[in-house]
């Protein structure tokens, strides 16, 4: 059955839609009226820090910087593949949309749109996509809520329910993902932390609103009223993205709070301030396809539009080096238990930086490494050690060519996209069309022919760790080390997931203990 693409409003119903809109944005302000002196809020406005004000506005757009990143994730589960700085620009532009033309289409259904007219993607997936975007960063949100909620309530019985409620909230999507929107399921947990991270810079937001404001950071409950006017913000009656009925709810929150409402208001008119001048920029890219290829931009032109290109090779960086220190971490044991008489098998070396570690303890060490830009940094750096071995290949279940597809935000040669790249087409990571062609060698007959028992196997082949570990177990390969520690990719290409499971079910059945698919 085909999608059915979103429908068109017709004139009269956006009309309606606007006057509500701005009838509820004229109510609200006619009520605050009523309550407060803006000349007072005015004074408080003037007295404020504006150092403290570029802070929050930074805070303000570095959080939806990352929940652009948090959107794509669902975008490459349904193998949509933008790049982070495609993915951004489209962001962007649904900021200016959702702020500036709150009568027009929504952000929202305009990234739909575009993408289905560009990529021919699903209106149904989509739509769904976007959605649960959105739900993840209400799902941190109310989380966080709890948690203030905890610090500034006064009845347990309050605090109880909205942990319950944030709680149960996060089951319950869950369980809808898990069960019936099963395409999103691998990017649920990072999503929801992803979430968390946006939801705690509009915190620091508001903290550096405050310190503006000469107010002391111990007064919870102002990000407790914040917290509660962006869940109420999420709801469309109101012009852009909020406006008025935020400042209602800071209002009346700071009245029960015992706190002083004229602040309420500028805190609150602050915070639309941030979100203004961070979305304003997305007014370009209605005139500039916001998904236009990265190769289609001078990179000659290294003015400020090709350093925010570079946005999602920053993100990289976090992540690698994230990644990095998590494995020196699993590390620890496992090279208590290496010497000079060991031997240790390095698959998906990269640049070295585990190579180093497992050099560092006077073993022998074959490293693999079929990337060309990661080799060349790889071959240099153990130049001058004997006991390292570095081999321009990749490992697989047998000896051929085949190609090695690159990153799907990588350019040109940046180092750090060389991690992902991968012998599978189908990871959602990579691009099924630009690659290289590189040999591949049998692991397993490298590992006879070494003729004796090796010590440690590392293996990060971004994929391809399926085919060998099956031949491995088949052949009774395992018999020929100590221990293999292994990456998986479950959540990147689809079926490995029941290919995994299969071969733990053989694993069991042989009783092998000796490899271990939990490496990171």
């Amino acid at each position: 059955m085909e999608d059915a693409p979103i429908k068109k409003e017709s004139p009269t119903v956006k009309a309606l839609k606007l006057l509500l809109k701005i009838a509820v944005t004229v109510f609200c302000f006619w009520y605050i009226s009523r309550k407060i002196d803006f000349n007072q809020a005015k004074d408080a406005l003037l007295k404020s820090e504006w150092l403290f004000m570029l802070l929050a506005i930074a805070a303000f757009m570095f959080g939806k910087l990352l929940s652009s990143f948090r959107l794509n994730i669902y975008f490459k589960n349904i193998n949509i593949r933008l790049t982070q700085w495609q993915n951004i620009k489209l962001y962007w532009l649904g900021m200016y949309y959702n702020l500036f033309l709150p009568g027009a289409i929504s952000g929202d259904a305009y990234k739909v749109i575009l993408l289905n007219k560009k990529y021919n993607t699903s209106y149904k997936k989509t739509t769904t996509a976007v959605l649960l975007d959105r739900f993840s960063g209400l799902l941190a949100l109310g989380l966080i809520m709890s948690a203030y909620g905890v610090i500034v309530l006064d009845k347990k019985f309050f605090y109880t329910i909205l942990i319950i409620g944030s709680v149960l909230a996060v089951v319950v999507l869950y369980l809808v993902v898990r069960f019936i929107l099963k395409d999103f399921l691998p990017g649920f947990w990072p999503t929801f932390l992803w979430g968390i991270a946006v939801q705690a810079f509009m915190v620091i937001c508001v903290y550096c609103i405050l310190m503006a404001l000469h107010l002391p950071l111990h007064n919870s409950e102002w990000i407790f009223i914040f917290l509660i006017a962006s869940v109420i913000s999420v709801i469309p009656i109101s012009l852009g993205g909020g406006l008025g009925t935020r400042e209602l709810v800071f209002v009346e929150g700071a009245k029960y709070f015992s706190l002083d409402p004229h602040i309420a208001i500028v805190i609150s008119l602050l915070f639309y301030l941030s979100n203004l001048l961070a979305s304003v920029w997305g007014f370009y890219f209605i005139f500039n396809d916001p998904l236009k290829n990265d190769e289609d931009y001078s990179v000659v032109n290294k003015g400020i539009g090709y350093r925010i290109m570079k946005i999602s090779l920053l993100k990289r960086i976090i992540l690698n080096k994230g990644a990095l220190w998590l494995c020196y971490l699993k590390l620890i044991p496992i090279l208590k238990k290496l010497n000079k008489d060991s031997v240790v098998i390095d698959c998906g070396a990269n640049t070295g930086d585990i190579t180093n570690q497992f050099a560092k303890t006077g073993a022998t060490v074959y490293a693999f490494e079929p990337d060309p830009i990661a080799f060349k940094i790889l071959s240099e750096r153990f130049n001058n050690n004997p006991h390292v071995t570095c081999i321009n290949k990749g490992v697989w279940d047998k000896d051929a060519e085949v190609t090695l597809y690159s990153h799907i935000d990588q350019v040109n040669d940046e180092i750090p996209f060389t991690v992902g790249s991968s012998i599978i087409k189908e990871k959602k990571n990579v691009s099924g069309t630009k690659g290289i062609t590189i040999e591949v060698i049998n692991l397993l007959t490298f590992i006879k022919s070494l003729n004796r028992q090796i010590n440690v196997i590392k293996m990060d082949v971004e994929g391809a760790e399926t085919e060998i570990l099956s031949k491995i177990i088949e052949d009774n390969g395992y018999h020929f080390f100590d221990n293999m520690y292994v990456e998986t990719h479950e959540g990147k290409i689809p079926g490995q997931k029941e290919i995994l499971n299969l071969l733990k079910n053989k694993m069991n059945n042989k009783e092998i203990k000796n490899i271990k698919l939990n490496w990171l």
